[in-house]
């Protein structure tokens, strides 16, 4: 869509999980030069960028949001049911996975709590949480590390966010 010298761009991004997500998309394509507004939508997954052309391309934004650690794709191609039910089937099975390694580590902490003492117990709960962080919590922990490493959003917050992933 033209509207004089500005274009549109919408685009659908996958892998936002939270508003801190949407802030973070806001602040890094919002700074590039010619982007003049930034609507991203968390429960649609996806984002409006009007632009100047003149000055920005829609590929520079595309790929600002990839080095963020988000998928891109076209709004009008929509996913096949196939697909949808994979992603959720492989979505489900990352939480299912990292549920199992949470309880193994409560039952590891009430056998200490009770008196049930072995050494290993102490390394078997850090291989479970060690593959919980950087197995099933990879793709989160790589939106932080990106985030950090561009500078955007709070610090704080950031900071904070990966340092209770690991």
């Amino acid at each position: 869509m033209t509207t004089g010298t500005t274009e549109k761009l919408q685009v659908k991004i996958g892998g936002m999980s939270c508003s801190f997500c949407t802030g973070s998309i806001q602040k890094a394509v919002g700074q590039i030069t010619g982007v003049k507004t930034v609507n991203v939508s968390l429960s649609h997954e996806e984002a409006l960028f009007q632009y100047d052309p003149s000055q920005v391309a829609p590929d520079q934004i595309k790929d600002t949001l990839i080095s963020l650690g988000y998928t891109v794709r076209d709004p009008k191609k929509v996913r096949s049911f196939e697909e949808e039910e994979a992603i959720m089937r492989k979505e489900r099975n990352r939480l299912f996975v990292s549920a199992a390694f949470a309880g193994i580590t409560l039952l590891l902490m009430i056998a200490m709590w009770l008196g049930i003492r072995s050494p290993s117990f102490k390394w078997i709960s850090m291989l479970l949480a060690l593959v919980t962080v950087f197995g099933t919590g990879r793709q989160i922990l790589k939106i932080a590390v990106a985030s950090l490493r561009r500078g955007n959003g709070s610090r704080e917050r950031d900071s904070y966010a990966f340092g209770w992933s690991l």
